[in-house]
């Protein structure tokens, strides 16, 4: 019984466009179009991308990635001046990236502990809060962008002490 009930949820309708719209908000943008999500959930379904079968069966998570990552809309430079597109770069990876724009190399070779990371911005390695990440994927932050019904997760972590803290 338990698996027809896990066959009967994973073959659902709405899991391909549910799954596609959260791979699309981590990897490109925040606020992906119905027609960018449709596009990911055909290939989910049917385990093909622009012409390449990957596995040809249904729910194909390399096929819905490489339609993440090379649908038009993802790639498009015309986007790039829209407000809404794109999405937040998370506290801790800031850090991350600087350190190593920085070249940073730890003494001795050592591996480099950022520890009480939590407590300054919002986000500790490998310590979310829940088994769902550091935010909730429909969050907004307030003001304009949930005015506009513009999503915004990473904002969640936004707050005036976290992102002095992380100045």
């Amino acid at each position: 019984e338990i698996e027809e009930v896990l066959s009967h949820l994973f073959l659902h309708k709405n899991v391909a466009p549910f799954q596609c719209r959260r791979l699309i908000q981590r990897f490109v943008t925040s606020n992906p179009s119905p027609t960018y999500i449709r596009h990911c959930a055909e290939a989910f379904v049917s385990g093909e991308h622009d012409g390449v079968t990957y596995s040809g069966e249904y729910g194909d998570l390399g096929a819905a990635v490489a339609a993440v990552l090379l649908d038009d809309e993802a790639r498009s430079e015309i986007l790039d001046a829209d407000p809404t597109f794109g999405k937040l770069k998370e506290p801790l990876m800031k850090v991350l990236w600087l350190l190593r724009a920085l070249e940073f190399t730890p003494a001795d070779g050592r591996e480099l502990e950022l520890d009480e990371m939590q407590d300054c911005i919002g986000q500790q390695a490998h310590q979310a809060p829940s088994v769902f990440n550091f935010y909730k994927p429909d969050s907004s932050p307030p003001g304009v962008a949930r005015d506009s019904a513009v999503y915004a997760p990473e904002g969640e972590l936004g707050t005036s002490p976290l992102l002095i803290c992380l100045l």
